[in-house]
This record gives structure tokens, C-alpha cells and sequence, in this order.
């Protein structure tokens, strides 16, 4: 593991572990100690209009990115040395309807989340 919750063991038995899932599983467990990102709420999924995103930050940067299939980024906003809840609505009305992906990402923690876009 390499402390950020990445597995590299090849998973053929000549690594620490004997297969992939056992160290992706000894991985989770190391990086729980590491969280500076906790309870983070994404909703409604799929989204109309206005995406809600919730969390909790103990004193890191937080970078917030959504991107489309395409890897353009379509919304970025960074905090510097958040601490405590996090409340953010966005607008995406003027977004066109299909797939995106939500980054939420510090120094210890990267959280990836799939949105469909929907303004029917």
C-alpha cells in the first residue's frame, strides 16, 4: 500500500499478499487512519439542477472538480485549510444531460463519484 489506499501488489503471490484482494483489503484498513475527508453526502443523483455536496474536513486543502466524459473540467473550486462541515450547492442547469464525475481530493484522500445529469 502506498498510504493513500493504492494497492500495487501484482496479486500473483510474489508480493506481500497472496492476492489482489487481500491487499486492497489490508490497504482499506491503512488508510482509514488517514481520512482528512469524512461523510460525504452527494445528492440527487441523477441531478436536475442544484448537486449538494456535503463532508466534513479536518484543517486540509480541498479541490472540488467536476469533469465530463471528455475530461474537461466543467466546475473547480479549491478551499485552503478547511476544517469542520462542508455545505455546497451547485449549479448545473447550463451543463449538457449525460455522465460527469465528481473529484473531491486532498493530500490524503481522492473521492471519485459518477453524477448523471439529467434537465429534462
Amino acid at each position: 500500500c502506498d498510504g493513500q489506499g493504492n494497492c500495487s501488489d501484482p496479486g500473483t503471490g510474489n508480493g506481500q499478499y497472496s492476492s489482489l484482494s487481500a491487499c486492497e483489503t489490508e490497504c482499506v484498513n491503512v488508510s482509514i487512519h488517514e481520512l482528512d475527508i469524512n461523510n460525504v453526502k452527494i445528492y440527487p443523483n441523477p441531478v436536475n439542477n442544484i448537486l449538494n455536496i456535503e463532508f466534513n474536513s479536518k484543517n486540509k486543502d480541498i479541490d472540488i472538480k467536476i469533469f465530463n466524459l471528455l475530461s474537461q473540467k466543467m466546475f473547480n473550486k479549491k478551499l485552503i485549510t478547511y476544517n469542520g462541515d462542508y455545505r455546497v450547492e451547485i449549479d448545473v442547469s447550463h451543463m449538457p444531460s449525460g455522465v460527469y464525475f465528481l473529484k473531491i481530493g486532498s493530500e490524503n484522500n481522492l473521492i471519485l463519484k459518477k453524477i448523471i445529469l439529467s434537465n429534462d
